[in-house]
């Protein structure tokens, strides 16, 4: 279970502040999910199949056909500034 001084250290370390009544509610909280994880954990399921996703997934390909793209013109027609075939950006180093 978890204490008073667990959850001010969960708030540390998460840059949070909880007045007294959000600590304890806090508090409450995360008993309980741990109550309940616990419960989870008393189940039997050594005949159960480990499943990554509970319903069954199908790739959607779509046929891979070349088309036309935007020519190197249409490219930079828009550019604030280019130099050849290139758009032109400041220099960074």
């Amino acid at each position: 279970m978890i204490d008073k001084e667990t959850i001010r250290y969960i708030a540390k370390l998460a840059c949070l502040k909880f007045s007294p009544e959000e600590e304890k509610k806090n508090l409450q909280d995360l008993n309980e999910i741990l109550k309940f994880v616990k419960e989870l954990e008393t189940i039997d399921t050594k005949d159960v199949n480990p499943t990554f996703h509970p319903l069954p997934l199908k790739n959607v390909y779509r046929e891979d056909k070349s088309s036309s793209w935007f020519t190197t013109e249409m490219a930079l027609k828009n550019a604030p500034k280019k130099e050849g075939n290139y758009f032109k950006i400041p220099k960074i180093i």
